[in-house]
């Protein structure tokens, strides 16, 4: 599937949902409390026990120079801990195995980073970790989102290495926080308004007004129930 690149604007909205995410959620106390970081915090973090650097690129990406110290999971994070052919929360088992077998335990800090632009995969890795348990009262693990990523790394004068890093194996266990999940269900009643709540469109604007259909049918639906082409929007 091709990568979309996101405009600045979209990213500055991304980082705001992710701290309305985080202060509109379960209340979380601690480290959890800085959820979008920069290079200080990051800088600080580095080798300090529990900490873990997470690269969500892909494996050549992140051989290809990336934060000391950082791990990575052999391939695009969001790819990894995610299977497209069926939904997250029926493949939780295997996302265990492979962040515990990475070195990721239940009880770790964990910042993610990816490229600047790759605000999709970066987002994907940081909502699982989340949708596990991460920055709950229900587990000890923090994840945190670096903004920025290794672009911001490099202009803050942090060095890059090559060098591959790895921890030892652990347990991941999680306890998957519900609410952190619409269902198909949910967001019909919010469509329908028969529940009061905002549905964000994250996808481009040709696929909104449906001149770019990547599914049974194009565009967006409309709060009178239709589903409206660009013609209609």
């Amino acid at each position: 599937m091709m990568r979309r690149r996101q405009s600045h604007a979209q990213k500055i909205f991304f980082t705001l949902t992710l701290v309305l995410l985080v202060y509109t959620g379960n209340a979380v106390s601690g480290e959890a409390s800085g959820l979008v970081v920069d290079s200080r915090f990051v800088s600080d973090k580095l080798d300090k026990p529990g900490w873990v650097m997470l690269d969500v690129r892909s494996g050549e990406e992140y051989r290809g120079g990336h934060i000391p110290g950082s791990i990575n999971l052999g391939n695009v994070a969001a790819n990894v801990l995610r299977d497209p052919t069926h939904r997250a929360y029926t493949i939780i088992p295997a996302i265990e195995k492979s962040l515990g077998d990475a070195g990721i335990g239940d009880d770790k800090h964990i910042i993610v980073y990816g490229d600047a632009e790759d605000v999709y995969d970066n987002a994907v890795a940081f909502w699982i970790l989340e949708f596990l348990g991460c920055n709950s009262p229900q587990l000890s693990c923090t994840v945190h989102y670096y903004d920025g990523g290794i672009e911001q790394w490099e202009a803050s004068g942090g060095k890059l290495i090559v060098e591959e890093s790895s921890l030892p194996k652990t347990q991941f266990k999680a306890h998957v926080v519900a609410s952190r999940l619409a269902t198909s269900e949910e967001v019909l009643r919010v469509a329908k308004r028969q529940t009061k709540a905002v549905l964000i469109d994250a996808r481009t604007d040709a696929e909104y007004h449906g001149s770019d259909i990547r599914a049974l049918r194009g565009g967006a639906y409309s709060w009178r129930g239709e589903h409206q082409g660009a013609e209609e929007l």
